[in-house]
């Protein structure tokens, strides 16, 4: 679709030093980072959480309690647009009233996939990336109560903690500063309906949807393609 003139679930944190204050994710309207996003707690964290939690050792179960948490926090900071909705209740029940974004477009008038700024807590973030660390350590360390958890998930969906990791690596990219002073105002969040990015911004945006697609498709080509052709 074009137009005349013309400024999910992708995610990425404007760095801040300040331990607890919050930060920016940028989240696509579209299904893959979406369906990712959605991953990390029903192929993973809920296992963990309600099959495995008591089994493991304390300080591991700590930090897997506080990813689950943190991940149900940022949940609940995503925009309730209807597309989003839709994969995360298939049978319709919906997370209060899905409302109508924005509308994103090149200089060109192309639309674009519309990005949206959610600010979530910064220890969020950590603990997710304190969990992927565990998981990576129990990965490549000797067997365990996590271990044993782990390979019982594997035998469901032997790509879950891989998926999650790059989830959460998506999550760390810095946000573009062109890029975030316009989508802090986008609906629903914000009153602006429409957005047209400049050259500029248009090329920020390209080379974010571009690492973004490169981390999520894990070396497949075949998706990297697909996952980029929907944003240009």
């Amino acid at each position: 679709m074009s137009r005349r003139h013309g400024i999910g679930m992708m995610a990425a944190c404007v760095p801040d030093d300040r331990r607890n204050s919050p930060i920016y994710i940028l989240v696509p309207e579209e299904s893959v980072f979406m369906a990712r996003f959605l991953e990390m707690e029903e192929r993973l964290l809920h296992s963990l959480y309600y099959y495995h939690l008591e089994t493991l050792a304390p300080h591991a179960a700590d930090i897997v309690r506080g990813a689950y948490e943190s991940w149900g926090e940022i949940q609940e900071k995503m925009p309730p647009l209807a597309c989003w909705q839709e994969l995360s209740n298939p049978a319709g029940v919906c997370r209060g009233a899905a409302r109508a974004g924005y509308k994103l477009y090149g200089p060109d008038g192309n639309r674009l996939v519309s990005l949206h700024a959610v600010q979530v807590g910064t220890e969020h973030i950590r603990r997710l990336e304190a969990c992927r660390d565990l998981l990576d350590e129990t990965a490549d360390g000797p067997g365990g109560p996590l271990a044993q958890a782990l390979e019982e998930i594997s035998e469901h969906d032997e790509n879950a903690v891989h998926h999650f990791r790059r989830t959460v690596d998506v999550m760390r990219f810095p946000v573009p500063s062109l890029l975030l002073a316009p989508l802090r105002r986008a609906a629903p969040a914000g009153p602006v309906l429409e957005i047209d990015l400049n050259e500029a911004q248009q090329a920020a945006y390209l080379s974010y949807s571009d690492r973004v697609a490169l981390t999520l498709s894990s070396g497949d080509d075949f998706a990297y393609a697909m996952h980029r052709a929907l944003y240009t």
